[in-house]
């Protein structure tokens, strides 16, 4: 195989390994995010005065994934309780807590769920409250392996197309270099005999 025909066979194989990449990273995009784009996601500032409860609430449309209580609070040192209810009134998460909180549960219908979060301590409290699916996450507050994975696979498919892709370039110049350089050496000598031919003819007049 000549130097012209491995940089093809080099350029096209990377070309199609980029294109792979490019399709895991979209399709494991979308399968982590579908849920995610289905359905609403409950982002809420709340300040809880002492003894106080509030309430806040997300419908839920798909029940098949985790879902996900996330709060913040300032000052952390304050004793807080977060209680989900799904649209029965049944409890389906409850947390206890005095710093920032990361939980999860199940929702086994779709309908409206609740977020009743108490303010257990004696001064004011400000909570920054998520409530949701979260794609990246996976049970037990683990990273979603399977989506990440993929879409870890896509990226590293593009890297190694794009390094391929980038060697076959280095493999054309330098295949095309000696060519040149004959094209050149051959240019320059021809120009240097019509100037000795040019020379001569005018020497031939003169004479």
């Amino acid at each position: 195989m000549s130097i012209m025909n491995l940089a093809q066979a080099i350029l096209i194989t990377s070309c199609i390994i980029m294109i792979a990449g490019v399709v895991f990273i979209v399709m494991w995009g979308i399968n982590a995010s579908q849920p995610f784009l289905a359905q609403n996601i409950l982002v809420a500032n709340e300040i809880i005065k002492p003894g106080e409860s509030k309430t806040s609430t997300d419908i839920v449309t798909i029940t098949g994934p985790l879902m996900y209580v996330v709060i913040k609070s300032d000052p952390s040192n304050v004793p807080l309780s977060a209680v989900v209810k799904d649209p029965h009134g049944s409890v389906m998460s409850l947390s206890t807590f005095s710093q920032d909180l990361v939980a999860n549960f199940k929702p086994l219908m779709s309908g409206k769920y609740g977020l009743v979060l108490t303010n257990h301590g004696t001064s004011d409290v400000k909570t920054n409250i998520i409530l949701g699916y979260l794609p990246l996450f996976g049970d037990n507050e683990k990273p979603n392996y399977n989506a990440l994975g993929g879409i870890f696979t896509g990226a590293l498919l593009l890297v190694v197309g794009i390094f391929g892709f980038v060697a076959g370039i280095v493999i054309v110049i330098k295949g095309l270099s000696p060519q040149l350089e004959e094209k050149i050496l051959n240019s320059s000598k021809k120009q240097v005999r019509r100037i000795v031919e040019s020379f001569k003819l005018h020497s031939k007049f003169e004479v």
